[in-house]
């Protein structure tokens, strides 16, 4: 389904406002970027769902843009897996392989 240019405004909208209104309790996103020629960085945010999460990216100024592949952090695992200094910022290669074991969350949780 082909979205209206004014359909895609307002949802852009909308997820700018969930951006701004972000919870204690709001999920977590794994948000990794890429481009035609590769990896682009890796950002841990809040949002309450993805597009809020990527808007979110946005504002903190860490979204290198290309495209965006997203999935939710279950709560234990960014307990366990996700120290706070990597969180609300770009993550290159290297620091999603050495601190992050540059595993997927779909790796993480068969692990558990």
């Amino acid at each position: 389904m082909k979205r209206s240019k004014e359909e895609i405004r307002r949802l852009m909208i909308e997820a700018r406002a969930r951006a701004h209104n972000v919870q204690p309790d709001t999920q977590w996103w794994w948000l990794s970027f890429a481009e035609d020629d590769g990896f682009r960085g890796v950002a841990i945010v809040q949002g309450q769902d993805m597009a809020a999460a990527i808007a979110r990216a946005h504002l903190l100024k860490i979204n290198p843009g290309g495209q965006v592949a997203g999935w939710p952090i279950p709560e234990e695992f960014l307990d366990q897996h996700v120290p706070g200094e990597f969180r609300n910022r770009l993550l290159s290669r290297q620091e999603v392989t050495d601190h992050l074991k540059g595993k997927k969350i779909s790796e993480l949780e068969a692990e558990a």
